[in-house]
């Protein structure tokens, strides 16, 4: 398979934050955003980093379930903790 330039661009600037925020490993989300970028299906995800930013047409655009997760450069294994929720409703009040 071979890979676009816009492609190895977006994953050498996802790299690049990585590191500038000093970290050495990725985020879910940007996992996520490398496997896109060369073109595989990943799950639907929105990455939410206020709750402000939750609404009512953007939770009805992931369907009947949502899985709700922390991010955070701390916390590898988020299930262990406590930071993995599946939600099924759309009650963005619920979800906030």
């Amino acid at each position: 398979m071979k890979i676009s330039k816009e492609a190895k661009d977006r994953a050498n600037g996802i790299f690049r934050q990585a590191e500038a925020e000093g970290r050495s490993t990725l985020f879910e989300h940007e996992v996520y955003a490398l496997l896109d970028a060369v073109g595989l299906k990943t799950p639907r995800f929105h990455l939410i980093k206020d709750e402000s930013e939750i609404s009512q047409s953007m939770l009805e655009s992931f369907g009947r379930e949502v899985v709700v997760k922390v991010v955070s450069p701390d916390i590898a294994h988020k299930s262990k903790l406590g930071g993995v929720r599946r939600i099924f409703t759309h009650d963005e009040l619920f979800v906030k």
